[in-house]
C-alpha cells in the first residue's frame, strides 16, 4: 500500500512539472462556455496544425466571427520616411498592434484550421485572429519581421512568385514567423478597364499562372485576389489549380459557411489608432 501511495504522488508531482514548464500550453475558452485543453501555442509560429488540438465540433460557430486582417506596406518615421496612402503603415502602430495580441494571448490558427472554421467543423477559440500582408513588399522583411519575432507571431505573406526561382523555403525569404501563400505568380497587373487581369486572363494562362506559383510555394492553403478582384472565371480557376481558400478585399470577419473563394477581411489603414484597431479584432 505504501509502494502504491509513492507512485501516485510521483506521477502528481510529473503532471504539475509539465504545466510548469509549458506555460504556453494554455485552455481555450469558447463562446458557449466551454474549455478545451489546446495543445496548440496562443501565440507563435510553431503551434501545432492538428485540428484536433481545437477539439474539432460540428458547430456553427465558435466566436463572432474570425478576423483576418489585411496589412501592406510599413514605414519607419523616426528615420524620415512617409507612407504613400493608407495602405502604409507606421512601424512603431504596427508593433502597438502585435503587443496587443501578444499580451492578450490571441489564438492564431493555421490555415488548416481556418477552413475547417469556413465549413462549419471547427470552434476556433474566443480570442483569434489571422494576420495578412499583401504584395511582399521589402519593408516586409526589413520592418515588419523583427515584430513579429519580437512578440513571437507568424503572418502569411500574399505573395507574386515570379522573382522566386526555386522552392520559396530555399530562399532568404524563408522564416518560420512568416508563411508564404499565393497573390498569383505574375497577374498582380491592370488591364486596360483597371481590373486585376486575373478575371480577364484566358482560363489556360491562368490556370498555369497558379500551377507556377503553387509549385514555388510549395502549398495552396490560401489565395488573395489581386487589388481584391474577382469572378466566377477567376473561382473557376482557382478550384481547378487546387486552392483551398480565397480572400477579397471586402471588409467583413469570416464566418461559418461562407464561400470559401469570397472571404472578406479586416483592412489596417495608417489612420487606424490602437483603440480602433482593437476594435476590429474583437
Amino acid at each position: 500500500m505504501k509502494k502504491i501511495f509513492t507512485i501516485i504522488v510521483l506521477f502528481i508531482i510529473s503532471i504539475s512539472s509539465i504545466r510548469i514548464w509549458f506555460p504556453a500550453y494554455a485552455n481555450a475558452v469558447y463562446d458557449d462556455g466551454k474549455t478545451v485543453l489546446s495543445k496548440s501555442k496562443l501565440n507563435g509560429s510553431d503551434r501545432a496544425d492538428d485540428l484536433n488540438s481545437l477539439n474539432s465540433l460540428n458547430s456553427s460557430d465558435g466566436l463572432n466571427g474570425l478576423p483576418v486582417l489585411m496589412y501592406h506596406f510599413f514605414f519607419d518615421k523616426s528615420k524620415g520616411e512617409k507612407g504613400a496612402d493608407g495602405n502604409w503603415l507606421e512601424i512603431k502602430k504596427f508593433e502597438e498592434q502585435m503587443k496587443y495580441l501578444h499580451d492578450k494571448k490571441y489564438y492564431l490558427p493555421a490555415w488548416s484550421e481556418v477552413a475547417s472554421y469556413v465549413k462549419g467543423k471547427t470552434k476556433l477559440p474566443k480570442k483569434s485572429v489571422v494576420i495578412t500582408i499583401d504584395d511582399g513588399h521589402p519593408s516586409l522583411l526589413s520592418l515588419a519581421k523583427p515584430i513579429l519575432i519580437k512578440y513571437n507571431i507568424k503572418a502569411t505573406s500574399f505573395s507574386m512568385t515570379k522573382n522566386v526561382k526555386k522552392n520559396i523555403n530555399s530562399t532568404p525569404h524563408n522564416t518560420p514567423y512568416i508563411e508564404y501563400q499565393s497573390h498569383t505568380h505574375d497577374m498582380h497587373r491592370r488591364d486596360r478597364q483597371g481590373k486585376g487581369v486575373f478575371i480577364s486572363t484566358d482560363y489556360k494562362t491562368a490556370y498555369n499562372d497558379l500551377i507556377k506559383s503553387k509549385k514555388i510555394l510549395n502549398s495552396a492553403d490560401a489565395f488573395a485576389y489581386p487589388f481584391g478582384h474577382y469572378n466566377n472565371h477567376a473561382v473557376k480557376v482557382l478550384k481547378a489549380a487546387g486552392f483551398k481558400l480565397a480572400f477579397t478585399t471586402e471588409y467583413a470577419k469570416v464566418r461559418p459557411k461562407m464561400n470559401r473563394y469570397k472571404l472578406p477581411r479586416i483592412r489596417i489603414s495608417a489612420e487606424d489608432s490602437l483603440n480602433s484597431f482593437i476594435a476590429k479584432v474583437k
